[in-house]
């Protein structure tokens, strides 16, 4: 093979996609690979993780022809650079999983919700960026997989111990669980954030056929939502280019017309819109990737 390349990276608290794509936009290789959250999995695997990804998508390809852009979750930048500086790109650059979606979006001034795993709300205007929450699972309190599933799993066990409303959530849990929510705990904690996100959808599963705590969960979950993106609203502030766009991105803003209903009776600030980005974030990191080659030609 011969010419540049671009690669690009999202890694989240769910999974690591990898493309590379060619000078002309054609798609060479991808790769999907677990979790890639150095913050969830250490360092040391997330080092690992992304060797094997970067091998398995360029292999037969000098990576001194490849440019790449990885945008990571986390709050890991300096540790990341220093390890794509040793594998010997024509150009790279790395940040938050956040700046795959502003290569997505391609907008000048929004806002930008990550609804997966975790949650983080990004304001942009151009090059200014204000983060908004996505402090993790410890000091984030609602938004995202993980504290639906958690909110889940709690209402069932409080349900069991008789301190809490009965819900439909209990049985469904039950279902998948083959067992008491409460003979699993030691499970929950054993395998931790992903697994515990996978049991969000048993709130919108009992949300809809009327389960008040259901509901209730969603309710606090994008209330939370809102009080980050309102602050991020405040931040820009209405400018003359009219409506600011909130667009989504993640797993659980698929279910959009379940979570925007709720999130719009919440936002104060009226001239927003909200959508979903579409497009995989890893095709906003090719084309974060296509933007550095761009530079150094300029430069």
């Amino acid at each position: 093979m011969s010419g540049h390349y671009y690669l690009g990276i999202d890694a989240g608290g769910t999974k690591t996609a990898f493309k590379l794509a060619d000078e002309k936009g054609n798609t060479v290789r991808t790769a999907v690979l677990g979790p890639g959250n150095p913050n969830d999995i250490g360092m040391e695997r997330a080092f690992e993780l992304l060797s094997r990804g970067v091998e398995e998508v360029c292999r037969g390809i000098s990576l001194s022809d490849v440019t790449a852009f990885a945008g990571i979750s986390g709050n890991n930048r300096e540790r990341l650079r220093e390890f794509f500086s040793g594998l010997g790109f024509s150009e790279f650059d790395n940040g938050s999983d956040i700046e795959n979606l502003v290569g997505l979006s391609g907008a000048d001034r929004c806002i930008l919700v990550i609804m997966g795993t975790g949650f983080v709300v990004y304001a942009v205007n151009g090059e200014e960026r204000r983060r908004i929450s996505g402090w993790g699972q410890f000091f984030d309190a609602g938004g995202c997989g993980y504290t639906l599933g958690r909110d889940a799993v709690a209402a069932a066990l409080s349900h069991g111990d008789g301190s809490g409303e009965p819900t439909l959530i209990t049985s469904l849990l039950e279902e998948k669980l083959g067992e008491l929510p409460s003979a699993h705990l030691s499970e929950f904690y054993r395998r931790g954030k992903a697994y515990i996100a996978s049991f969000g959808e048993t709130v919108f599963e009992a949300a809809e056929k009327g389960d008040g705590v259901a509901q209730a969960i969603l309710e606090n979950n994008m209330a939370f939502a809102a009080e980050k993106i309102n602050a991020g609203l405040a931040w820009l502030a209405p400018g003359e280019d009219g409506q600011i766009p909130v667009l989504f991105s993640g797993g659980v803003s698929a279910k959009s017309d379940v979570i925007f209903p709720i999130i719009e009776k919440h936002l104060v600030c009226l001239s927003h819109r909200l959508g979903r980005l579409s497009g995989e974030p890893v095709d906003g990191a090719v084309n974060v990737a296509r933007g550095l080659k761009k530079k150094r030609k300029v430069i």
